[in-house]
């Protein structure tokens, strides 16, 4: 092997694994389609929040470890291609692989003889049997081939690449060997697995499970609203010093992989759909329009029916560790369900790391300063957990917020029982209402 690597698709996945295998002396080649994004990555400019990712690029495409460009060249000769494209889903909620085609059809035009292809995307199971293997072999070469599946968190996917365990699905100890060849260089934690579909399970089993997690805590926290109850005490004091109960604390869920990788795992099936996977999707898309309904009563009992300005705190769909990423971020269904609910108020919103055009594209006005947030304002919720959060002095600003206006945690991000806010500002949070002050 010539040790030329080229990843298709610079998004989270690709662009991560490209700088790590570029900083251990691999010789990467990224090929991404967004003409804008290739521009900004050889400026040394990621588009994606990652801690001293620009510092990383710099250094490595200054070593002519890492080359950016829209297509694969003629004279681009690789004997390793990595496929880490997108797979959104359709309006069906049906798996969308064409990117996935595209890719294999790309590679099966360059392939050599012992040349190694391992896929990465998140897709529907035997997607590696079924629709790349057939591609590859209009090829005619003798290649190798792997099902590898991204498992990091976005924040920490630098350094989560350099010790998280390594799945390798693959079809042949030969292809094994050279994927193992590849990974052992970041981590030395390497597993193998019998064949590519129990690959291509663990990594929507990963997501999914997570989703199912949560659900069960939503759900909780959800019913202990209805009967003014702390869903914190539920879950906090019903797993103290008990090994049989460890649920997650609440709060909204989405993002790139569990907001879609439930339907992913329901598209594998053929006669029979899953029921427990799909269920929890609905409980979990059930907290946006639960909670406005909430605000909506709890604004109705403190007579404060002219809510003209609402702030949402935290774009991203997470909050630890910070993302820019608003791919399936629950602040989406909750501005529209705001909008719904609360027809002539005007929306901000304020975030660390999101673009700009994410306020563009749901006409929400930015809040650049701490004051802006809180200056006349009679809705602030705070939509994730960033921990800069916290560090918030609510009884300081709650003085500048309009009379009988609230604050709404997702997260419980305060403690409300120290709380003393101004204005007759009141502090409630997601399974938590029962220390509310109207």
């Amino acid at each position: 092997m010539n040790n030329r690597i080229c990843v298709f698709g610079l998004g989270y996945v690709g662009q991560t694994l490209s700088i790590v295998l570029a900083e251990v002396g691999f010789k990467v080649i990224g090929i991404e389609k967004n003409i804008e994004v290739v521009k900004k990555l050889n400026s040394y400019q990621s588009n994606i929040y990652e801690p001293k990712i620009n510092e990383k690029l710099k250094k490595i495409i200054k070593k002519k470890n890492f080359q950016i460009k829209n297509k694969l060249g003629a004279n681009d000769i690789c004997d390793t291609y990595i496929i880490t494209v997108g797979t959104p889903l359709k309006k069906n909620k049906l798996i969308n692989i064409s990117m996935i085609r595209n890719v294999a059809n790309t590679i099966s035009k360059v392939l050599k003889d012992g040349d190694l292809v391992i896929l990465r995307s998140t897709v529907k199971l035997k997607t590696t049997t079924n629709t790349v293997i057939p591609i590859l072999d209009r090829s005619k070469k003798k290649y190798y081939i792997s099902f590898c599946p991204e498992r990091t968190i976005e924040g920490y996917a630098l350094k989560e690449l350099r010790y998280l365990p390594q799945i390798i699905g693959a079809q042949d100890y030969k292809s094994y060997y050279l994927s193992k060849k590849i990974f052992y260089s970041i981590t030395k934690k390497i597993i193998r697995v019998k064949d590519f579909v129990t690959a291509e399970m663990i990594k929507l089993v990963d997501n999914i499970q997570r989703d199912i997690k949560f659900s069960i805590s939503n759900e909780v926290a959800m019913l202990s609203d209805t009967f003014n109850i702390s869903a914190y005490d539920v879950i906090k004091y019903g797993k103290l010093h008990y090994p049989r109960t460890n649920l997650y604390l609440p709060g909204p869920v989405g993002g790139p992989c569990l907001e879609k990788d439930a339907y992913i795992y329901s598209d594998s099936f053929y006669n029979k759909k899953p029921k427990l996977s799909n269920i929890a999707r609905t409980v979990n898309k059930e907290v946006q329009p639960f909670v406005v309904q909430i605000i909506k009563d709890i604004l109705k009992k403190k007579n404060n029916f002219k809510i003209k300005k609402i702030v949402i705190c935290g774009l991203a769909f997470k909050g630890i560790p910070e993302t820019n990423d608003t791919r399936g971020t629950t602040a989406i269904p909750l501005i529209l369900n705001i909008k719904n609910k609360f027809k002539n108020s005007k929306i901000y919103g304020f975030d660390y790391n999101v673009s700009l055009e994410f306020y563009k594209k749901y006409n929400i006005e930015i809040c650049s300063t701490l004051k802006q947030i809180f200056f006349k304002t009679d809705l602030i919720i705070f939509h994730n957990n960033n921990k800069k959060f916290s560090k918030f002095n609510l009884q300081s600003m709650s003085s500048f917020m309009n009379k009988n206006s609230l604050i709404y945690d997702f997260w419980n991000n305060f403690s409300s029982k120290n709380l003393r806010l101004k204005n007759n500002v009141s502090y409630a949070a997601f399974g938590n209402l029962s220390n509310l002050k109207l």
